[in-house]
């Protein structure tokens, strides 16, 4: 046997025990910081809170969001919801709910003017945040496909109680009940985000809280304008107030939703863009792992057939041991992370995924899928969200090209583009 022999080897094993490494002690700190008795925080010191929920179409369950929303056991909070417009079908389920539970706190406002040169999101905040209510301290965000639990508001804005502290994050979750193939994709690559997320301190704006200073006594508002992502954004302004974002373990927001491959490509490639956009180091050094661990397995493959044909069975074997090895390196750290997770969720009474076997077969789709996806991303200049088309030459040179929302016409017309409309 040669020395190249064993280069896939040598390469899979490593970024093995690396991974295995850094998801065993990311499991070990929050269970263990989870475990830590956390003491009752009185109402009298929660902060005034101003939560804005921004939204366009309809989303499955946007009933439940509401209805979450509006019981939170927080003693002063306020709701602004932020609808496309008044002919968006979001606009009638909203006021459909309001009279079903008339709230006093919630004040519901269509989208005036959105900017052509930031995204629907940045614009919503905007215009939310432009006038806060009197003695506002923190401001929260929460995205339409997450049902928060009565106590949600009240565990996302305790951490900020510490000094040190000026944003607090939820962890998105994919458990999707069926299970398509581009369902387990999404779930693998947000199960791999949202542990870097954790060492990275990187926001998640579909259940956070910020300190309002964060918005402020910084430039956040004016990269709003020209922004095509708002959270990110959030993590850097915090980080130069000197400011740490917490991780908020008992928070963990299940999305059940499905998604198909096409949605999501879609879903996956405008996060690329974004981290491309406004996280370049920590998406080019990403980037570079990654394809190195995809490239090592389609070499070993390759290499273990020409190895094959020269009847060098034991070099062969050895490549095709080493890929296995690696798969089921990620299959232990996929029971792991979701095993953490059902032990979060369980005082809620509510389950994460269910792993089947197709779960793990995904694992070596997704990692194709994955290359493939930020591959393209790396020089994409346009994306499309729910039936808006954003054209991005840069981080701050974004052009929106509006339209208002029709979920009907949207998913006709994307079911003959590659780039196709989606809802996630």
């Amino acid at each position: 046997m040669s020395l190249l022999d064993f280069v896939v080897p040598v390469i899979l094993a490593l970024n093995a025990v690396q991974q295995l490494a850094g998801v065993i002690w990311f499991v070990r700190a929050v269970t263990r910081a989870h475990r830590q008795p956390k003491g009752a925080v009185e109402d009298d010191q929660l902060p005034p809170v101003l939560v804005v929920l921004k939204l366009r179409g309809a989303d499955p369950y946007l009933r439940d969001c509401l209805r979450g929303l509006i019981h939170q056991d927080h003693p002063r909070y306020q709701v602004r919801i932020v609808v496309d417009s008044k002919e968006d079908a979001a606009w009638a389920v909203v006021h459909e709910v309001l009279r079903e539970t008339p709230a006093d706190h919630v004040e519901v406002q269509p989208l005036i003017d959105p900017a052509e040169t930031c995204s629907l999101v940045c614009s919503a905040l905007l215009q939310a945040t432009e006038d806060l209510p009197e003695g506002c301290q923190v401001i929260a965000t929460l995205d339409s496909d997450v049902v928060a639990h009565p106590s949600w508001l009240r565990e996302l804005v305790s951490p900020l109680q510490d000094p040190r502290i000026g944003v607090a994050r939820g962890i998105r979750w994919f458990a999707p009940p069926l299970g398509k193939w581009g369902s387990w994709v999404r779930y693998l690559w947000n199960l791999a985000v949202e542990v870097s997320a954790y060492y990275t301190g990187m926001p998640w704006g579909g259940s956070l809280a910020m300190k309002v200073s964060v918005l402020h006594d910084t430039d956040l508002g004016q990269r709003w304008q020209k922004s095509a992502n708002e959270d990110v954004l959030i993590g850097s302004a915090a980080r130069r107030l000197r400011l740490k974002t917490s991780w908020v373990s008992s928070l963990v927001m299940v999305n059940r939703e499905e998604c198909d491959l096409a949605s999501c490509f879609r879903f996956m490639h405008r996060q690329q863009i974004w981290g491309r956009l406004y996280n370049p180091v920590a998406f080019w050094a990403n980037a570079a792992a990654f394809l190195q661990i995809v490239v090592a397995v389609a070499w070993g493959l390759g290499w273990s057939v020409f190895a094959g044909l020269q009847d060098r069975w034991l070099a062969a074997a050895l490549n095709i041991t080493s890929i296995v090895a690696f798969f089921g390196a990620q299959a232990l750290i996929v029971v792991l992370v979701e095993t953490m997770v059902h032990r979060l969720l369980a005082p809620r009474g509510m389950i994460g995924a269910r792993l089947t076997p197709k779960t793990f077969l995904a694992l070596v789709l997704s990692q194709f899928w994955s290359a493939y996806i930020l591959c393209r991303s790396m020089a994409a200049r346009k994306y499309e969200w729910r039936g808006v088309e954003y054209e991005v030459d840069g981080p701050w040179k974004v052009r929106m090209k509006y339209r208002p929302y029709n979920a009907a016409s949207d998913q006709a017309a994307a079911s003959s583009k590659t780039t196709e409309f989606d809802s996630i």
